[in-house]
């Protein structure tokens, strides 16, 4: 009686690290890549080492699925997200604050209302409001649209609000926004602190920055609408009036 063991094949998939790439941050790896091959070529000089490095590692990132990095800290994006927020020492951090010539309860009660949020920052496409603590965020990405629930998890009315995402979500993050009283009450110093994880990890960073459109920028910039939006806003006034 003969016995056929199959003797392992050469270039078996078993050889071959697992795709520990999402689908989405793959699309994006590719778009980013490809944008900075462009933007390379664009600069007239040719691709310089450095654009031609970054934008193919992005690339190969996407089409095979697969990122050393990832591998060698053990991450794994295409499993599902059962953590909620940012975990200790991961993610990234931004910080910013502005003063608004509101009283810290005015400025508390607009952000509060969280689905005021798209109103001064265009990326969000909408904040849908679910129950007292919970809300629904939906957000333009370079690969489409990201969506996640958030959940308040710490509140001192008028002073500080502080959220994080739920499990599930495409983009891991948590806050803090405080509201301090400046010249008596009369205005208010608004921080915020953020802290995340973005879709296409360190390299999607990078690419963000490149292009002048990093975390740290955006928040920036969403702030100073914030405090045009509720210096000029008529019903801001009316309030006081009343």
């Amino acid at each position: 009686m003969s016995h056929h063991n199959s003797p392992p094949s050469c270039g078996s998939h078993d050889l071959l690290p697992s795709i520990n790439v999402a689908e989405k941050e793959r699309v994006a790896s590719v778009m980013g890549g490809a944008a900075i091959l462009g933007y390379g070529l664009y600069l007239r000089s040719g691709v310089t080492p450095l654009f031609a490095l970054l934008g193919g590692l992005l690339i190969r990132r996407g089409l095979t699925g697969r990122c050393s990095a990832y591998r060698r800290m053990g991450v794994d994006t295409t499993k599902p997200k059962c953590d909620s927020g940012v975990q200790d020492g991961e993610g990234s951090r931004v910080e910013k604050a502005i003063a608004i010539d509101r009283t810290p309860t005015e400025v508390y009660e607009f952000w509060r209302d969280l689905e005021n949020l798209p109103k001064f920052m265009p990326h969000l496409k909408s904040v849908k409001v679910l129950s007292p603590h919970v809300s629904h965020w939906i957000v333009e990405g370079p690969t489409g649209l990201l969506e996640w629930d958030a959940e308040i998890i710490n509140e001192h009315p008028g002073s500080m609000l502080a959220w994080q995402t739920m499990p599930g979500a495409d983009v891991q993050s948590a806050g803090t926004v405080r509201f301090e009283p400046l010249d008596g009450g009369q205005r208010t110093k608004v921080t915020v602190v953020l802290k995340f994880d973005p879709p296409a990890g360190a390299l999607g960073e990078i690419v963000a920055k490149i292009f002048g459109e990093s975390p740290d920028q955006q928040l920036e910039e969403d702030l100073g609408r914030f405090k045009v939006l509720l210096e000029t806003n008529p019903v801001m006034e009316t309030m006081n009036q009343g």
